[in-house]
C-alpha cells in the first residue's frame, strides 16, 4: 500500500542529496582548503534540509485544515469480481447440493425450522427455508411456516455491531484505539499510550487486585498487587480478564452439578444493570492478567456498550442517541437497510420471531459432534 507519509521522506531526502551534490560541484571551483568546503557543504545542506521539511509540513498542515472531516462512516470497499448469477450452470449446481443437504438436515430431526440464503451484491441466489417458526404451537397460525421474512435471535454475533460502532467512533476521533505492541527488552506485549482506558468512559471500574488464590484465601497481600489498566481494544479482543458473565451465577451444588450456571437470563428474568455488573468486578480479580490468553466475556461486551453510549455523547453532544439499541439503529440498522433487527421485541415484529424448541446442551447431549457432516 502507498503511503504518502514515506513519499515525502524520500523527496526530503533527495533535495537534500541534489543539493549538496550541487553545492559540491560549486566549492570544487573555488580555491579554499579542503575542511573548510566540507564545512560549508554540510552548513548549507542542512539549512537547505530545514527549509524543506518546514515547507512540507506547512503544506500538509494547510491540507488538512481544508479538510471536512465528515461525521458518516463510508470506508472505502474493495473491488471485487463481477457477483455471479443464479443462472450459472455451476451456480445451479451447487444450489442443488446445498438444498439436498439441507433437507437431509431437516428429515434428521435435529433442526424443526430452518431458513438458508446465499447473497451476492446484487441479491440472493440462493434462499430456501424448512419447517415451522414455532413447533410447540398447535394453532397453524401460530406455528407458522419459516420463510425469508423469518426473525432469528442472533445471540452473541450482536457483538459484531458493537464492535463496528467502536471502529467507527475511532474513524471519527471519538476515541483513540491502536495496536499495543512487543517490547523487545522485557518480552512482554506492552499498551500503546493512546489506546484509551475503559475508565475514561466509566471512571467507577475496577476490579480487585491479587489473583484468584489470594482472594480465596482472604490473602492481604493481595492488596500489594498492582492493578493494571484495561483498553477498549484488550475487551473487544477478549484478552482483558475479564470473567463471562458477572455478577457469577450462584452454583449450590458444584462440584455435584452445575445447577444454576450460565447466563442471568438461563434462571431469572431479571437481567443484570451496568452497576450491578461494575459493583461485581470490583469485588472480584480478573480470571487473568490481560494478555495472557484469550477469555470470552459477555460482561466485557457489555460495558464497551456503555462506553459507546458515552463516548458518542462526548463526540455529538445533546443530540445524540439516549440508548444503546437506538445508537446501532441509527449508526447501522437504518443506513445498512435492516429493518426487521432489532435488540428488543416489538409489536410489529414478534410474530416473525422463531421460537426455539430446545437449547444447545440438549442438541449436544442427543446427537454425535460429528452428525453435521454425515
Amino acid at each position: 500500500m502507498f503511503d504518502p507519509n514515506f513519499a515525502n521522506l524520500c523527496t526530503i531526502y533527495t533535495w537534500i542529496h541534489n543539493a549538496g551534490y550541487g553545492l559540491h560541484l560549486w566549492l570544487t571551483d573555488m580555491q579554499m582548503d579542503m575542511p573548510l568546503k566540507i564545512f560549508l557543504m554540510f552548513c548549507i545542506a542542512y539549512f537547505a534540509g530545514h527549509i524543506k521539511v518546514l515547507t512540507l509540513v506547512i503544506g500538509l498542515l494547510k491540507k488538512k485544515k481544508k479538510e471536512e472531516i465528515s461525521d458518516s462512516f463510508r470506508p472505502e470497499l474493495p473491488r471485487l469480481l463481477t457477483p455471479p448469477s443464479a443462472d450459472e450452470p455451476v451456480i445451479q449446481e451447487a444450489s442443488r447440493k446445498l438444498e439436498e443437504r439441507l433437507q437431509k438436515l431437516y428429515a434428521g430431526g435435529l433442526v424443526q425450522g430452518l431458513t438458508v440464503s446465499v447473497v451476492t451484491a446484487d441479491g440472493p441466489i440462493f434462499s430456501k427455508s424448512y419447517g415451522t417458526a414455532n413447533t410447540e404451537e398447535t394453532d397453524p397460525e401460530k406455528r407458522r411456516n419459516m420463510d425469508e421474512n423469518t426473525i432469528f435471535r442472533i445471540s452473541s454475533c450482536s457483538k459484531l455491531f458493537t464492535t463496528l460502532k467502536l471502529w467507527m467512533l475511532k474513524e471519527k476521533g471519538a476515541i483513540a484505539w491502536y495496536v499495543a505492541f512487543f517490547s523487545a527488552s522485557s518480552k512482554l506485549w506492552k499498551l500503546n499510550p493512546r489506546d484509551d482506558d475503559i475508565k475514561k468512559y466509566l471512571p467507577q471500574f475496577s476490579y480487585a487486585p491479587g489473583s484468584w488464590e489470594q482472594h480465596l484465601k482472604r490473602d492481604p497481600a493481595r492488596f500489594d498487587s498492582p492493578t493494571e489498566p484495561i483498553t477498549l481494544r484488550q475487551i473487544a479482543s477478549h484478552i482483558a480478564g475479564i470473567p463471562r458473565d458477572f455478577p457469577p451465577p450462584q452454583i449450590p451444588e458444584w462440584p455435584k452439578n452445575m445447577d444454576g450456571a450460565g447466563l442471568p437470563h438461563y434462571h431469572t428474568t431479571s437481567i443484570p444493570t451496568e452497576d450491578d455488573m461494575l459493583a461485581a468486578i470490583k469485588s472480584y480479580p480478573l480470571s487473568n492478567i490481560p494478555y495472557f490468553q484469550p477469555l470470552y466475556s459477555n460482561t466485557g461486551f457489555a460495558l464497551l456498550g456503555k462506553a459507546c453510549l458515552i463516548a458518542n455523547s462526548a463526540y455529538e453532544g445533546p443530540s445524540a442517541p439516549s440508548s444503546f439499541p437506538e445508537l446501532i439503529r441509527r449508526d447501522i440498522f437504518e443506513p445498512l437497510g435492516m429493518s426487521s433487527s432489532s435488540f428488543h421485541l416489538t409489536d410489529e415484529n414478534k410474530i416473525r420471531i422463531a421460537v426455539a424448541s430446545t437449547d444447545n446442551d440438549d442438541l449436544v447431549s442427543k446427537y454425535p459432534s460429528n452428525w453435521f457432516r454425515t
